[in-house]
């Protein structure tokens, strides 16, 4: 799966690129829809589920579907932040 940065790690690499007046939000959406479903929409976006090209294992499909049953989840970031 990808690894996605903290809003920690955003922040701070806001602060390093010289913004000022960070202010951030975040949102918790759970969603019970298929495996499937999630795939298409990630698919929909341009989203991938991992970082290589390998297409996803049968296996790896079951494990998804065992560990989360439907329920799934994501946090979104909204950040306004001001350019020194």
């Amino acid at each position: 799966m990808n690894r996605f940065l903290s809003l920690e790690e955003i922040e701070s690499a806001l602060k390093n690129s010289n913004f000022k007046n960070i202010r951030t939000q975040t949102k918790l959406i759970t969603e019970n829809i298929s495996l499937k479903e999630l795939f298409k929409k990630m698919k929909d976006i341009g989203a991938n589920i991992s970082n290589t090209e390998t297409k996803i294992k049968k296996s790896d499909y079951k494990t998804l579907y065992e560990n989360y049953k439907n329920n799934i989840s994501w946090e979104v970031y909204y950040i306004i932040a001001e350019k020194i």
